[in-house]
């Protein structure tokens, strides 16, 4: 049984590439001992645009990522749905007063998105892969906008934004999330997003956002309320309002892991800053060098992750120990 979850975004699968026999075993080797990593949807689909780059070399440089990709698929890897589906799933368990999640794809999508990376490191790149890169990065580019313009066009939200010093964020966005800001925020979500997969309302998107935020348990509800803060604050805190270019995928990489324990990015950029305050009970970490093996890397910090669990635990027992207590 699983009993360890780490999310992996595309910075990381680019570093595994390199190596990819050895991300490979590795891969498996943790999977045996219940340490899963998770593959994102989101991180798949941006790895296509590795095919469509300026580099000389980027069709090989596509072809490798996706043999890493199919390798480590075949080894253990799991697929995560996206956030959304979560999101549609922890509304339906708060109305049925059911709690379990299903967090990957099933065995279907597992089988096609493998058999789909297998094409595309041979070289085999399917019709309408290049058109659906280009309709990604125009949606990301329309949300990142509308982000941008709906910022500048609160100027006492931007005031408030800047008056929040960074030492205050972690407060500050616990104070949102359980308000209006966050039940806003999480309604016009949910009015997109049911629709999206075809499905009606349950119940108002102002009573389900409600419901749903008031469990720190709906771990895809609170995660993309405080994202979307929290990249509001940050853009708010420079001299224009305006997102980085980054933002949508850095935004869905991170909500994407809100049932993971880890989050491990190469992103020096914030993205790791933004999944700490974006997540609840996930540590995020940065692989900064490269001189030293990555999974050598990683080996550590699952150890220190799985350390600190241990403890909280059995902190009780460990508290009567400290006491002498028998």
């Amino acid at each position: 049984m699983t009993k360890h979850l780490i999310y992996f975004d595309t910075s990381i699968w680019d570093v595994l590439a390199q190596r990819t026999p050895t991300a490979v075993a590795r891969c498996q080797s943790l999977s045996e001992r219940g340490i899963c990593v998770t593959l994102g949807l989101n991180a798949y689909f941006e790895m296509l645009k590795s095919f469509y780059g300026k580099r000389a070399d980027a069709r090989s440089r596509g072809m490798k990522l996706f043999a890493c990709v199919y390798g480590c698929l075949s080894s253990g890897v799991r697929i995560a749905k996206t956030w959304e589906e979560i999101l549609i799933e922890e509304a339906k368990n708060t109305l049925n007063g059911t709690h379990a999640i299903d967090l990957f794809c099933d065995e279907e999508w597992q089988s096609r998105l493998t058999s789909a990376a297998h094409d595309l490191a041979t070289g085999r790149i399917h019709d309408g892969t290049r058109e659906l890169v280009l309709k990604r990065d125009l949606r990301s580019e329309e949300v990142r906008n509308l982000a941008s313009q709906s910022l500048s066009g609160q100027p006492n939200l931007v005031a408030d934004l800047r008056a929040v010093e960074a030492a205050e964020l972690g407060e500050f966005l616990d104070e949102q999330v359980g308000g209006v800001t966050g039940r806003r925020l999480l309604a016009k979500y949910l009015s997109q997003i049911f629709p999206m997969f075809g499905q009606a309302l349950p119940v108002p998107a102002d009573e389900l956002a409600t419901r749903l935020l008031e469990s720190k348990s709906n771990r895809a509800a609170h995660a993309i309320v405080r994202s979307d803060i929290y990249q509001n604050w940050k853009a708010a805190r420079k001299n224009s309002n305006a997102m980085r270019d980054s933002v949508p995928d850095d935004s869905y990489h991170v909500v994407n892991a809100a049932y993971c324990d880890q989050f491990v990015t190469e992103d020096q950029d914030g993205q790791a800053d933004a999944a700490s305050h974006a997540l609840h009970g996930v540590s995020a970490s940065i692989y900064r060098e490269r001189q030293v093996p990555f999974f050598d890397w990683l080996e550590e910090r699952i150890q220190f992750r799985l350390g600190i669990e241990l403890m909280r635990t059995h902190q009780e027992t460990f508290r009567a120990l400290a006491h002498g207590e028998s």
